[in-house]
C-alpha cells in the first residue's frame, strides 16, 4: 500500500492510505476511535494528558431470561381480522395493542479505562490514527522534547485490549492508572497486581423513547438474576517503579509501559434457568491468555489474525491526492468536493467494523455494533430486526467476511426456539416467528405492552426476513451439511407463516394483520392508521421464504410434502400491484402515505435484499420499483440512504447510486439530535442516523460491492452499476454466490481485465459487454454485444476463469 506523505519520520510513523488520522484528542465519544474483538469494543479517546479508553463487552446487557410473558392472542386475532374486513382500521389498531409483550432490554457499557500522564506541558505536535489494515490505534505526540507513541489493539487470539505507552527518553513513563464504571461496582487489587472491578448491570431499562422517572432499575439483592461483570486490568512497566494502590495502578520512571484488559459477564445464556459463572474467574482466565507474553508477540499475533480477514479485499478508485489530510477535514471537503480515497476508505472502514464487532463464537452486532456509552442508549442500542440488523450483515459475504455472519447465524437459531412460544401462544400458529425487535435474551414478542404504536411493534416478519441470511450464507459457501443443519430454522419458520396466512373474501392467501414497518397509511376517514391485510413487504418475505424452503428441500432431498404444500401457496398470494402513478404499491389497496417521503423502502425488498426483481427477468416491475424510489426521494436517514444505494445498484443505474453515496458525505456534529432526514458521517465517520446507527457504515459498503459485483440472478455480473466517476479503478477478492471470488480492473468505464476463481469444479456464466463491459445499461450496451454472455468451465477445485481484452461470445 502506497505511504503517504510523512510530515516527520518519528512522529507519523506509519499513515497509510487506510489510517484515519486527527491531529487532535477527541472530546465526545463520536470523535474517539473503535477497536473491537467481538467480544470487547473500545473507544480511545487519544488525549496526551488524560486518556480515555471506553469500554464494551458484547454480552452485557440489562435483564435476565425470563418466560412466560407472551400475550394470549387466540380470542383477539379472530376480532381483528373480522375487522379489518369490515375496513374498521382504526379498531383493528387498538386490538392489536393486546398481542403486545413487553419491551426489550437494552445494551449497556461497561466502564472506562483512565489514565492520567503526570507531563503537564501542552504537546508540540500530536497525531492519533486507527490504521484499518491493522487494526490498531496509534497516540503520537511530541512534548518537552520528548516523543511519545502510545499503541492500543484488542486481540482476537488471546481476548484481551493491550495499549503500549513509550517514549523516546528512557525513564520518562509516569502515569497513573483505574477503572470506572456508571453501573454499581467495586474495585479491588488482587495477590498478583491485577486490578479488579466488579459490577452488576440493571434488572430493567426501559426505552429512550418511553417516559420513565426511573429509567434503570438495578436489583443487588442477593439471589438477583442480573447479569454480573468484572474486567481485570494489569501493568508489565520496562523499569522504574510500580506500586499497585488501593484504586488503580501508579508507574514512575519507565522506559516502556505494557497495559492488558480482559472482561467477561456472567451470562450463561438466553433460557430461563440458565446459571452463569464468576466473571471474575472467566475475566482471569482471560488474563492468563496474554499476560507474561511480549508485547511485539502479542501485535504480531493479532496484526496476522486481522490482516488474514481484512486483506481479502482491496479497492482502489484512482488517486488518492487528500489522503495526507486529516480525516475530520476531509470529511467536510468530501460534502462539496467528491474524495475517491475518502469513498474508499470508507468502503474498507465498513469491512473494518465488522472484523471488529462480529467474530464467531460472538453476540451479533446491534444498532450500535459493539459499541454504546449510554444506559439508556437510543432504541435500547438493540437488534433492529425490520431492517437495520439486515443490513449490518449485508456485506458479509460479497465482501469477504463469511464467518464473520456466524454471529447473526447463530441468533437466529436462537430466535427459533423463543419463537416458537410466541407463534404458539399468541397466533395460534406453529412453527416459530420474531417481531421487529430482540435482545440478548432472545426476545420474539410484539413490544409495547399494550402501549406500543402497532405500525412498528406489531410486525411478525423480522424471523422471516432472517432467514434470508442463513440462504444467503449457504448460496455463498454451498455446504450441504450446514444447509441440513439450518433447515430446521428454515422449514419453522416457513411452518408459521404457512399457519398464519388467511383467506380472504377472493380466496387469496394474505397477511393479517400486517404492516408496512413503521409507515401509517391515511385510512377512508381521513386519518393515519397502521394495519391492513397484506401490505406488499409481507407477501414479498412471504414469496421469498417459501421459495428459499423449496429450493432447499430440493437440494436436501427431504420434507417433498411440505415443499409441496409451500408451491401451492405460492400460487395463491396477493400479486404485486402499481399504482396509477406507475410505482410498486406499499400495501395491497391504493392507500394513501402517510409519509411519501418515508425512510424505510419496504416495499422494495423483492429487489433487494431479495432476489424476486430484477432488470434481465422482470423489467416491469423493476420501473414500478424505480418509480417508487423517485417518488419518495433521496433525502432520509443515513441507514436509509444506504439502503438507496444497494437499491439502485440492483436496477443497473450506477449514477444514481453514486448520488446517493455522495450525499452521504455530510459531516455531522457529536451534538446533533435526532433527526428522520438527511444522514452522513460523524468526525470518526460512525454513520449519522441521526443519533449514531452502525447499519449505515455497512450499508454503505454492501453498496459499493452491488455496484462492482452481482451474482443475484443466476450469472456473475461484472460491474453492473459502475457510476461515471469512477472511470479507473480495480478490485480484488469479492465473493460471488456460487463459491466464486472475482478480481477486476476496468479503465475509462470498460472492463480490461476479471479473474474468477472458484472453490469448486463445474460451470460460471458470465455477463459482460463490449467487449468485457459487463451488461452496465442502455446507454453503456453497444449493439454487438448487448446482454453478451459466456459460459466459462473449471476443471477442478480452486482453477481460475479468465476474462481477458478481446474476448466475446
Amino acid at each position: 500500500m502506497t505511504v503517504m506523505p510523512e510530515p516527520d519520520a518519528l512522529l507519523f510513523p506509519a499513515l497509510t492510505a487506510m489510517s484515519m488520522h486527527y491531529l487532535q484528542p477527541a472530546g465526545h465519544w463520536l470523535e474517539a476511535l473503535p477497536l473491537g474483538n467481538g467480544r470487547l469494543g473500545a473507544m480511545v479517546f487519544g488525549g496526551w494528558k488524560q486518556e480515555r479508553i471506553a469500554l464494551n463487552e458484547d454480552t452485557l446487557w440489562s435483564g435476565y431470561p425470563m418466560a412466560g410473558k407472551d400475550p394470549d392472542g387466540a380470542a383477539v386475532l379472530p376480532q381483528i381480522r373480522k375487522l379489518l374486513q369490515q375496513e374498521e382500521y382504526h379498531a383493528a389498531d387498538a386490538l392489536c395493542r393486546q398481542l403486545q409483550g413487553p419491551y426489550t432490554q437494552a445494551y449497556m457499557p461497561l466502564g472506562d479505562i483512565l489514565l492520567e500522564m503526570e507531563n503537564d506541558a501542552p504537546p508540540e505536535r500530536y497525531c492519533r490514527a486507527l490504521h484499518l489494515d491493522r487494526g490498531l490505534s496509534e497516540v503520537y505526540y511530541e512534548q518537552a522534547g520528548i516523543c511519545w507513541l502510545r499503541q492500543c489493539f484488542i486481540t482476537h487470539p488471546r481476548r484481551a485490549l493491550v495499549l503500549r505507552i513509550a517514549a523516546s527518553v528512557p525513564g520518562s513513563v509516569c502515569f497513573r492508572v483505574s477503572m470506572h464504571s456508571v453501573h454499581p461496582h467495586t474495585l479491588s487489587m488482587m495477590q498478583n497486581g491485577v486490578c479488579c472491578m466488579e459490577g452488576i448491570c440493571p434488572e430493567q431499562a426501559d426505552p429512550s423513547y418511553v417516559r420513565s422517572e426511573n429509567p434503570i432499575r438495578y436489583n443487588q439483592e442477593p439471589g438477583s438474576a442480573s447479569l454480573r461483570w468484572a474486567g481485570l486490568l494489569c501493568v508489565h512497566a520496562e523499569g522504574g517503579e510500580t506500586k499497585v494502590e488501593a484504586d488503580g495502578i501508579r508507574v514512575r520512571g519507565a522506559s516502556a509501559a505494557t497495559l492488558v484488559f480482559t472482561a467477561a459477564s456472567s451470562y450463561a445464556g438466553f433460557l430461563p434457568g440458565a446459571k452463569g459463572g464468576d466473571p471474575a474467574a472467566a475475566a482471569a482466565e482471560a488474563m492468563g491468555y496474554a499476560r507474561g507474553t511480549s508485547f511485539e508477540q502479542l501485535l504480531k499475533e493479532h496484526e496476522n489474525d486481522h490482516r488474514s480477514l481484512f486483506d481479502r479485499v482491496q479497492l482502489a478508485l484512482g488517486d488518492d491526492p487528500k489522503a495526507h489530510l486529516p480525516t475530520d477535514a476531509r470529511l467536510v471537503q468530501a460534502a462539496h468536493t467528491p474524495d475517491k480515497g475518502l469513498e474508499t476508505l470508507l468502503f474498507q472502514y465498513g469491512r473494518y467494523l465488522m472484523i471488529a464487532g462480529s467474530r464467531p463464537g460472538t453476540q451479533p452486532l446491534n444498532l450500535q455494533g459493539i459499541w454504546n456509552e449510554e444506559t439508556v442508549p437510543p432504541w435500547s442500542s438493540n437488534y433492529t430486526i425490520n431492517i437495520n440488523t439486515q443490513m449490518n450483515y449485508w456485506p458479509a459475504e460479497t465482501c469477504a467476511l463469511p464467518e464473520c455472519h456466524l454471529p447473526l447465524i447463530e441468533f437466529v437459531e436462537g430466535l427459533a426456539q423463543t419463537g416458537r412460544v410466541t407463534a404458539r401462544t399468541v397466533y395460534g400458529a406453529e412453527g416459530w416467528t420474531a417481531h421487529h425487535n430482540s435482545d440478548l435474551w432472545r426476545h420474539t414478542q410484539a413490544v409495547g405492552g399494550g402501549q406500543g404504536y402497532p405500525v412498528w411493534a406489531n410486525w411478525p416478519m423480522g424471523g422471516a426476513w432472517l432467514c434470508r441470511h442463513l440462504w444467503e450464507h449457504y448460496q455463498f459457501q454451498p455446504d450441504a451439511a450446514y444447509l441440513q443443519r439450518v433447515w430446521p430454522v428454515l422449514r419453522e419458520a416457513a411452518r408459521f407463516l404457512l399457519t398464519f396466512l388467511s383467506e380472504d373474501a377472493e380466496g387469496r392467501l394474505v397477511t393479517s394483520p400486517s404492516t408496512s414497518p413503521e409507515h401509517e397509511f391515511i385510512a377512508p376517514d381521513g386519518r393515519p392508521a397502521c394495519t391492513s391485510v397484506s401490505a406488499t413487504m409481507d407477501t414479498a418475505i412471504v414469496r421469498d421464504l417459501f421459495g428459499i424452503c423449496v429450493q432447499a428441500s430440493a437440494l436436501l432431498d427431504t420434507d417433498e410434502e411440505f415443499a409441496g404444500r409451500l408451491q401451492d401457496a405460492l400460487t395463491r398470494l396477493m400479486p404485486y400491484q402499481a399504482g396509477s402513478d406507475g410505482a410498486l404499491l406499499e400495501w395491497s389497496r391504493p392507500f394513501v402515505p402517510q409519509d411519501p417521503h418515508h425512510r424505510h423502502m419496504s416495499p422494495l425488498y423483492p429487489l433487494h435484499p431479495g432476489d424476486e426483481f430484477s432488470p434481465e427477468s422482470t423489467p416491469e416491475w423493476c420501473a414500478a420499483s424505480r418509480r417508487f424510489m423517485e417518488v419518495r426521494g433521496d433525502e432520509a436517514t443515513g441507514w436509509s440512504m444506504a439502503w438507496k444505494i444497494n437499491l439502485y445498484a440492483r436496477l443497473h443505474q450506477g449514477n444514481d447510486a453514486y448520488r446517493l453515496m455522495r450525499a452521504l458525505f455530510h459531516p455531522y456534529s457529536p451534538q446533533s439530535s435526532l433527526s428522520w432526514s438527511g444522514g452522513g458521517f460523524y468526525p470518526n465517520l460512525f454513520n449519522a442516523h441521526p443519533p449514531f446507527q452502525m447499519d449505515g457504515n455497512w450499508g454503505y459498503t454492501a453498496g459499493i460491492a452491488e455496484m462492482l459485483l452481482q451474482s443475484h440472478a443466476g450469472a456473475l455480473h461484472l460491474l453492473p452499476a459502475l457510476p461515471d466517476a469512477w472511470q479507473s479503478g480495480s478490485v480484488h477478492g469479492l465473493r460471488a454466490r456460487g463459491g466464486y471470488t472475482v478480481d477486476m480492473e476496468w479503465k475509462e468505464g470498460v472492463l480490461t481485465s476479471a479473474v474468477i476463481a472458484a472453490a469448486h469444479s463445474g460451470a460460471c456464466t458470465v455477463r459482460y459487454t463490449a467487449p468485457l463491459q459487463v451488461f452496465l445499461n442502455e446507454q453503456r450496451c453497444t449493439a454487438q454485444y448487448q446482454g453478451a454472455g459466456k459460459t466459462g468451465f473449471f476443471a477442478e477445485a480452486g482453477s481460475l476463469y479468465r476474462l481477458l481484452p478481446g474476448e466475446s461470445d
